[in-house]
């Protein structure tokens, strides 16, 4: 950045591998080998060059492994080859009045060719990390020789002098790089800070040695030749595969429409890892944009072409960008990689489907076919019954009727859907996505045949039920309410009718030999009953409000319930996964019962007594709770999804994992309960009382709370997500990592409450809010509308207020040091007696405000607007607006 002109920079990176160069390494690959070598080394520092360059890390490797005293090492670009001579460890020896000699060299396998390696020294200042420079002193002192010199140099006395050799980058504060950054004095501070002073020469940014640059910049097709500088290959040769780079920015001028825009890009930098067989090509381009923080940038997108190739058109890569802007498409879009790489590109095209295959939906997850193998199952079961029947097995009987059932036209037609999808996996991201609409196409045939089948069935029996005088639904209900539940009452019924066949002496005895088999065939399937029994809770627990709702009790039924419950209570029995669905226990004292793992979906529990009771992993799903009490129960891992909570009870509750989704209901009471990891989706609670609750880890989706009191609460971990907070209550709350995104929560009261970590994206809605004498660490207000809001007296170190509104905000007598109002609109904000030091300002606007003996000592003001703001007994120093002070 220059004064009065600010550049984006765009850096693009390719990894080519010696072996072959036409097909790219992932990043995720070339980086820990890279990392691992440069530790500490920049490979770069994404500032624009003048001219290419070529830089290389790695080391001199003696042949096959022996071990050598010196060898030569090169690197040669079309032809033109920088040689370094490498010689093992020597080191000047001044024996007591004798000459001054040098050691035989120490044998090596692999030597780094680094700049401590090369000529240089402390006092020496073109290479201060180098060994060889040997002041004047008056005591002698055994000094390093170089190991890395350029071929043909030599050093004969201590005294010679040499250039430094090395392949890697030049150190930033070297004299030779020093001399073109340009002048910084009073005259710079005045006119081009922060920018860079009138003189910089852009050849500062040039990290290699003069004898490793280029004139202009690389073609991307070079070839380079390496000579020991690998273990087992002493000559190495890599041709650059020609890639061409393409870059462009979505961005959004003052007084202009949003524009579409390239920026020019060159390949100015080639860092080789000859150990790794490893290219790495930097592209670079420069584009002039608006303001320092490339706020008018809406995005930018990369990609690569081959040069050989003509340049494909700039319509095809806004193409690529508007899909992925797109919500709807975003995902979809960023697999389709292919778009924004070089055509015919060698990596095989189905690579993707390898690497995230679809698994055909017709499939096993072992591969096989899901017909075959649901076949394979079924057929040896309808074999064995036709035989049982007087019938021949399945093939059989399909050979004997032509080969072939008919079939409905639908299933037909589903049928030939399933071998469409079948024909063929997919090999790309679009293919991906067709195969995805065709799948949800087959589904919905299936849903709408099985559908019409069912009804049909239903209809049927209807019909035969009014021929003899039936109601329909008065059958299905009794049949409902006298069929056991649980698939262990299953297994009991079963078992009851299984012996009647047996103990039935007037049965054939084929049927009561195959009923003993099954008898012996369920105590086998004992273990996998229970286990669904397990499995059916668990799927309550979780998701109970996304099953079906159940239909009340018959009259007579319910009485017969609420008088077993009632007794049941009296006599302190354990009524574990009882089956309650449809039932009216309203007005129930069932205090101190065992419920837990019953089902009171659609219970209507108004007014019931559900205290101190057991209710863990219960399912209340569409339950009425109006008025319920439930206080000092255990609920854990409940699930309350859509039930009516109006006036509901829950208070010294535990009610841990438990599952709120979509409840509704005024008023409910929470208070001192345990709610860590329960799940608020999409609520509707207004005036819920959280007071003294533990909210760790619960999360809050979609839900609308105006008027919920939490204070005094644990909020460890709290998540809200998109809800309506309005007039909430967060007094004297405390908890970190507390995330909120979007959502309103206005004029909501957080006095004296203890955050640290507080989290907040999507612009949430703060307005009017009370923050006065809270006690925030590392606050993250970014984006946030405060108008109104009131800080006074808090504390609020290192808090973050960028591009927020504050609009008539209070910051009276606020601790807010280190703390960031980036791109902040300041509008008649009170900063009066405000602490503000260190706190940056870049680039914020404020006006009509008052700061009055507020302290902004050492504050960056850098490009922020300030008018009309009063800085009366304001502390200013080292500030811009006490005016520059160059040393």
């Amino acid at each position: 950045m220059q004064r009065d002109r600010v550049d984006l920079i765009s850096t693009l990176v390719n990894f080519i591998p010696f072996d072959n160069p036409e097909e790219p390494m992932l990043e995720e690959e070339a980086w820990p080998i890279i990392s691992e070598q440069l530790v500490d080394i920049a490979m770069d520092t994404g500032d624009p060059k003048a001219n290419g360059e070529w830089l290389a890390h790695g080391f001199a490797c003696a042949p096959t492994g022996n071990a050598v005293t010196e060898i030569d090492v090169s690197i040669a670009l079309e032809g033109e080859a920088k040689t370094l001579r490498v010689v093992g460890e020597r080191e000047w020896l001044a024996e007591n009045r004798g000459p001054i000699t040098v050691t035989n060299p120490v044998p090596f396998e692999v030597m780094p060719i680094l700049p401590a390696r090369a000529f240089g020294g402390v006092d020496f200042k073109d290479n201060p990390a180098g060994q060889g420079y040997w002041p004047k002193k008056d005591k002698l002192e055994n000094y390093k020789l170089p190991s890395i010199m350029y071929q043909g140099d030599t050093i004969n006395v201590p005294g010679d002098i040499m250039r430094p050799a090395y392949y890697g980058p030049r150190d930033l504060m070297l004299p030779e790089r020093q001399e073109l950054a340009g002048t910084y004095d009073q005259h710079w501070a005045e006119t081009s800070f922060p920018g860079l002073p009138e003189d910089f020469d852009c050849r500062f940014y040039q990290a290699g040695q003069e004898d490793q640059q280029i004139q202009g910049f690389f073609s991307g097709t070079e070839t380079f030749h390496i000579k020991n500088m690998h273990p087992e290959f002493n000559q190495q040769t890599v041709t650059l595969p020609g890639i061409r780079s393409r870059c462009f920015i979505t961005i959004n001028r003052q007084g202009k429409e949003q524009s579409f825009e390239e920026i020019p890009m060159v390949t100015d930098t080639v860092y080789l890892f000859p150990g790794s067989k490893l290219a790495v090509l930097i592209h670079r381009g420069t584009i002039t944009v608006e303001s320092m923080d490339f706020a008018e940038v809406e995005s930018i997108l990369g990609a690569f072409e081959w040069s050989k190739d003509p340049k494909r058109p700039v319509a095809h890569y806004e193409a690529c960008r508007d899909v992925r802007s797109d919500r709807e498409t975003a995902a979809q879009a960023l697999l389709e990689v292919a778009e924004l790489y070089p055509e015919k590109w060698i990596e095989p095209e189905e690579k993707l489907a390898e690497v995230i295959k679809p698994r055909d939906p017709s499939v096993t997850r072992d591969g096989t076919s899901k017909l075959d193998a649901l076949w394979g199952k079924w057929k040896g079961i309808i074999d064995a019954g036709l035989v049982d029947s007087g019938l021949p097995p399945y093939d059989e009987l399909v050979a004997s009727r032509g080969g072939v059932l008919d079939d409905d036209p639908e299933v037909g037609a589903i049928r030939k859907e399933l071998e469409k999808l079948q024909s063929t996996l997919p090999r790309d991201a679009k293919e991906l996505k067709e195969k995805g609409f065709q799948n949800e196409k087959l589904n919905e045939m299936i849903n709408v045949y099985m559908d019409k089948q069912v009804n049909a069935v239903e209809n049927y029996f209807r019909r035969q039920c009014a021929v003899f005088g039936y109601d329909f639904d008065d059958l299905k209900a009794k049949a409902r309410a006298e069929m056991p539940k649980e698939t262990s009452g299953i297994k009991g019924f079963i078992n009851a009718e299984l012996k009647r066949i047996v103990d039935d002496q007037n049965s054939p005895t084929q049927v009561r030999e195959a009923a003993i088999r099954a008898t012996s065939m369920m105590e086998d399937s004992a273990p996998d009953f229970d286990k669904l029994d397990d499995l059916e809770i668990k799927a309550k627990t979780f998701l109970g409000h996304k099953m079906p709702k159940a239909p009340a009790l018959v009259p007579a039924s319910n009485d017969d319930l609420r008088v077993d419950l009632i007794n049941g209570r009296n006599a302190g029995e354990r009524m574990q996964r009882k089956d309650l669905r449809g039932a009216d226990l309203s007005g129930l004292d069932l205090s101190g019962t065992d419920f837990e793992e019953a089902d009171f979906t659609s219970a209507n529990l108004t007014g019931t007594n559900l205290e101190k009771t057991r209710l863990d992993r219960a399912c209340f799903a569409f339950a009425d709770l109006t008025g319920a009490v439930l206080d000092g129960a255990s609920a854990i891992e409940a699930n309350f999804g859509e039930a009516v909570l109006a006036g509901t009870s829950l208070s010294f509750s535990d009610l841990e994992k438990a599952v709120f989704a979509k409840a509704a209901g005024s008023g409910a009471r929470f208070v001192h309960s345990n709610l860590r990891e329960a799940n608020f989706m999409e609520c509707k609670l207004p005036e819920a009382e959280f007071l003294g609750g533990v909210c760790v880890n619960t999360l809050f989706l979609e839900s609308i709370i105006p008027g919920a009191w939490f204070n005094a609460a644990e909020l460890d971990n709290i998540v809200f997500v998109d809800c309506k907070a309005h007039r909430s209550k967060f007094f004297s709350a405390t908890g970190s990592n507390i995330t909120i995104v979007g959502g309103d929560f206005s004029e909501t009261d957080f006095r004296t409450a203890e955050l640290e970590s507080l989290a907040l994206a999507n612009n949430p809605i703060f307005d009017r809010s009370d923050f006065k004498r809270v006690e925030l660490k590392l606050a993250n207000f970014r984006g946030a509308s405060l108008q109104g809001a009131d800080f006074s007296d808090a504390s609020l170190a290192q808090a973050d207020f960028s591009e927020t509104d504050l609009f008539g905000a209070s910051f009276e007598r606020a601790f807010a040091r280190n703390s960031r109002f980036h791109r902040a609109k300041i509008d008649q904000v009170n900063f009066k007696g405000t602490d503000l030091m260190d706190a940056n300002f870049l680039l914020a606007k404020m006006t009509n405000s008052d700061a009055m003996e507020a302290n902004f000592f050492n504050a960056d003001l850098m490009k922020a607007e300030i008018q009309d703001t009063s800085f009366e007994n304001a502390n200013i120093a080292r500030t811009r607006l006490e005016g520059f002070r160059f040393p």
